[in-house]
Protein backbone atom coordinates (compact mmCIF):
# COMPACT_ATOMS: atom_id res chain seq x y z
CA UNK A 1 0.00 0.00 0.00
CA UNK A 2 2.69 2.58 0.79
CA UNK A 3 4.61 1.54 -2.68
CA UNK A 4 1.02 2.42 -4.16
CA UNK A 5 0.88 5.91 -2.52
CA UNK A 6 4.73 6.95 -3.27
CA UNK A 7 3.84 5.70 -6.93
CA UNK A 8 0.65 8.14 -6.76
CA UNK A 9 2.70 11.17 -5.33
CA UNK A 10 5.55 11.00 -8.00
CA UNK A 11 2.84 10.75 -10.96
CA UNK A 12 1.07 13.60 -9.83
CA UNK A 13 4.49 15.58 -9.40
CA UNK A 14 5.71 14.65 -12.88
CA UNK A 15 2.23 15.58 -14.71
CA UNK A 16 2.38 19.05 -12.51
CA UNK A 17 5.95 19.50 -14.06
CA UNK A 18 4.78 18.14 -17.08
CA UNK A 19 2.37 21.10 -17.12
CA UNK A 20 4.66 23.93 -16.23
CA UNK A 21 6.76 22.66 -18.84
CA UNK A 22 3.86 23.15 -21.33
CA UNK A 23 2.60 26.80 -20.39
CA UNK A 24 6.44 27.62 -20.99
CA UNK A 25 6.44 26.24 -24.73
CA UNK A 26 2.81 27.69 -25.15
CA UNK A 27 4.53 31.19 -24.03
CA UNK A 28 7.35 30.56 -26.68
CA UNK A 29 4.68 29.23 -29.18
CA UNK A 30 2.79 32.64 -28.28
CA UNK A 31 5.48 34.77 -29.18
CA UNK A 32 6.53 33.08 -32.51
CA UNK A 33 2.44 33.19 -33.73
CA UNK A 34 2.76 36.95 -32.79
CA UNK A 35 6.21 37.68 -34.48
CA UNK A 36 5.53 35.74 -37.57
CA UNK A 37 2.03 38.32 -37.87
CA UNK A 38 3.96 41.20 -36.56
CA UNK A 39 6.16 40.49 -40.06
CA UNK A 40 3.78 39.60 -42.42
CA UNK A 41 3.59 42.27 -45.11
CA UNK A 42 1.06 44.81 -45.05
CA UNK A 43 -0.36 42.73 -41.78
CA UNK A 44 -1.77 45.65 -39.06
CA UNK A 45 -0.12 48.34 -41.42
CA UNK A 46 -1.38 51.50 -39.97
CA UNK A 47 0.21 55.01 -41.85
CA UNK A 48 3.28 52.83 -42.52
CA UNK A 49 3.31 52.03 -39.45
CA UNK A 50 3.61 48.26 -37.89
CA UNK A 51 3.02 47.55 -34.26
CA UNK A 52 5.53 45.18 -32.62
CA UNK A 53 3.58 42.92 -30.58
CA UNK A 54 5.89 41.13 -29.37
CA UNK A 55 6.95 43.49 -26.62
CA UNK A 56 3.08 43.38 -24.92
CA UNK A 57 3.50 39.57 -25.01
CA UNK A 58 7.04 39.78 -23.16
CA UNK A 59 4.84 42.41 -20.86
CA UNK A 60 2.31 40.55 -19.94
CA UNK A 61 4.33 37.43 -19.45
CA UNK A 62 6.51 39.57 -17.11
CA UNK A 63 3.34 40.67 -15.03
CA UNK A 64 1.90 37.43 -14.80
CA UNK A 65 4.89 34.72 -14.07
CA UNK A 66 7.83 37.28 -12.04
CA UNK A 67 10.84 38.95 -12.93
CA UNK A 68 12.83 35.76 -13.81
CA UNK A 69 10.60 33.98 -16.06
CA UNK A 70 9.70 37.95 -17.35
CA UNK A 71 13.18 37.90 -18.39
CA UNK A 72 14.31 35.40 -19.72
CA UNK A 73 11.18 35.61 -22.18
CA UNK A 74 11.77 39.28 -22.76
CA UNK A 75 15.12 38.10 -24.50
CA UNK A 76 13.27 35.97 -26.66
CA UNK A 77 11.14 39.10 -27.35
CA UNK A 78 14.22 41.49 -27.84
CA UNK A 79 15.80 38.40 -30.15
CA UNK A 80 12.55 38.28 -32.37
CA UNK A 81 12.43 42.07 -32.90
CA UNK A 82 15.92 42.35 -33.45
CA UNK A 83 15.67 39.76 -36.60
CA UNK A 84 12.87 41.73 -37.88
CA UNK A 85 13.77 45.30 -36.95
CA UNK A 86 16.60 48.01 -38.69
CA UNK A 87 18.86 47.69 -34.95
CA UNK A 88 22.09 46.06 -34.25
CA UNK A 89 21.30 42.24 -33.21
CA UNK A 90 21.23 42.30 -29.20
CA UNK A 91 19.90 45.81 -29.23
CA UNK A 92 16.04 44.87 -28.69
CA UNK A 93 17.05 41.94 -26.41
CA UNK A 94 19.11 43.53 -23.72
CA UNK A 95 16.30 46.11 -23.29
CA UNK A 96 13.45 43.90 -23.43
CA UNK A 97 15.84 42.43 -20.42
CA UNK A 98 15.84 45.40 -18.35
CA UNK A 99 12.27 46.39 -19.37
CA UNK A 100 10.44 42.88 -18.70
CA UNK A 101 12.47 42.11 -15.02
CA UNK A 102 11.61 45.80 -13.79
CA UNK A 103 7.97 45.14 -14.90
CA UNK A 104 8.14 41.78 -13.13
CA UNK A 105 9.57 43.14 -10.02
CA UNK A 106 7.50 46.18 -10.07
CA UNK A 107 4.05 44.19 -10.17
CA UNK A 108 5.45 42.12 -7.50
CA UNK A 109 6.56 45.20 -5.25
CA UNK A 110 4.37 47.80 -6.01
CA UNK A 111 2.12 47.63 -8.67
CA UNK A 112 -1.48 45.45 -9.15
CA UNK A 113 -2.10 43.02 -11.41
CA UNK A 114 -4.83 44.50 -13.81
CA UNK A 115 -5.57 45.14 -17.71
CA UNK A 116 -5.07 49.21 -17.48
CA UNK A 117 -1.66 48.58 -15.47
CA UNK A 118 -0.86 46.19 -18.31
CA UNK A 119 -1.70 48.59 -20.40
CA UNK A 120 0.54 51.51 -19.11
CA UNK A 121 3.54 49.07 -18.52
CA UNK A 122 3.16 48.14 -22.16
CA UNK A 123 2.85 51.85 -23.21
CA UNK A 124 5.43 52.58 -21.19
CA UNK A 125 8.14 49.64 -22.40
CA UNK A 126 7.15 50.58 -25.87
CA UNK A 127 8.09 54.74 -25.56
CA UNK A 128 11.06 53.66 -23.69
CA UNK A 129 12.52 50.96 -26.55
CA UNK A 130 11.42 53.34 -29.09
CA UNK A 131 13.08 56.46 -27.50
CA UNK A 132 16.15 54.59 -27.19
CA UNK A 133 16.18 53.02 -30.65
CA UNK A 134 15.66 56.67 -31.86
CA UNK A 135 18.62 58.27 -30.16
CA UNK A 136 20.58 55.85 -30.99
CA UNK A 137 19.72 55.73 -34.63
CA UNK A 138 19.02 59.24 -35.02
CA UNK A 139 18.95 61.44 -32.34
CA UNK A 140 22.80 60.91 -31.49
CA UNK A 141 23.62 61.71 -35.39
CA UNK A 142 22.20 65.34 -35.67
CA UNK A 143 19.92 64.30 -38.75
CA UNK A 144 17.49 67.11 -39.89
CA UNK A 145 13.77 67.05 -39.32
CA UNK A 146 14.07 63.74 -36.82
CA UNK A 147 11.02 64.99 -35.87
CA UNK A 148 8.52 63.34 -37.83
CA UNK A 149 10.87 60.16 -37.46
CA UNK A 150 10.22 60.59 -33.81
CA UNK A 151 6.16 61.11 -33.97
CA UNK A 152 5.43 58.30 -36.30
CA UNK A 153 7.94 55.62 -35.73
CA UNK A 154 7.82 55.74 -31.92
CA UNK A 155 4.90 58.04 -30.58
CA UNK A 156 2.28 56.86 -32.76
CA UNK A 157 3.49 52.85 -32.96
CA UNK A 158 3.28 53.12 -29.30
CA UNK A 159 0.13 54.10 -29.32
CA UNK A 160 -0.96 51.81 -31.85
CA UNK A 161 1.00 49.00 -30.61
CA UNK A 162 -0.43 49.19 -26.79
CA UNK A 163 -4.30 49.10 -28.03
CA UNK A 164 -3.56 45.06 -29.03
CA UNK A 165 -2.12 45.02 -25.19
CA UNK A 166 -5.58 44.62 -23.72
CA UNK A 167 -6.05 41.36 -25.52
CA UNK A 168 -2.80 39.75 -25.56
CA UNK A 169 -3.16 40.81 -21.44
CA UNK A 170 -6.49 38.29 -21.76
CA UNK A 171 -4.89 35.38 -23.64
CA UNK A 172 -1.62 35.35 -21.66
CA UNK A 173 -3.66 35.94 -17.88
CA UNK A 174 -6.01 32.79 -18.73
CA UNK A 175 -3.02 30.57 -19.94
CA UNK A 176 -1.87 31.12 -17.20
CA UNK A 177 -4.55 30.38 -15.28
CA UNK A 178 -5.44 27.07 -17.08
CA UNK A 179 -2.20 25.53 -16.77
CA UNK A 180 -1.97 27.07 -13.07
CA UNK A 181 -5.37 25.50 -12.40
CA UNK A 182 -4.12 21.98 -13.44
CA UNK A 183 -0.75 22.23 -11.37
CA UNK A 184 -2.84 22.78 -8.62
CA UNK A 185 -4.62 19.43 -8.84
Amino acid sequence: MRRKVAGLFATCAMIKKHYIIFKYIFYALLLLVVYVLQTTPRLFLLCGVKPMLVVPVAICIAVYEGDFIGGLFGILAGMLCDMGARTYFGFNAIVMLIICTLCGIAIVLFIRQSWYNVLLLCAGALFIRGSLEFFFYYGMWGYADTGWIFFWQVLFATVYTALFSPLINIVVKNAKQFFDDRVEV
